[in-house]
């Protein structure tokens, strides 16, 4: 198995969770369209890179 970058969650390192504000949660395809909605130098909230292992 190999693994694939799928995208960027904003993350709640507090609670250890997707941040919330929505109803869901979206996969951001850049790291910098998922920190859009994160306050500058915030240390509970941060940009977690998600994967996927798929067959080589």
């Amino acid at each position: 198995m190999e693994k694939k970058l799928l995208g960027y969650l904003a993350w709640d390192y507090a609670t250890n969770s997707p941040k919330s504000g929505t109803r869901r949660f979206k996969v951001w395809t850049t790291e910098r369209e998922a920190a859009r909605g994160i306050p500058t130098g915030s240390n509970r909230y941060g940009v977690k890179p998600i994967f996927v292992e798929v067959e080589a």
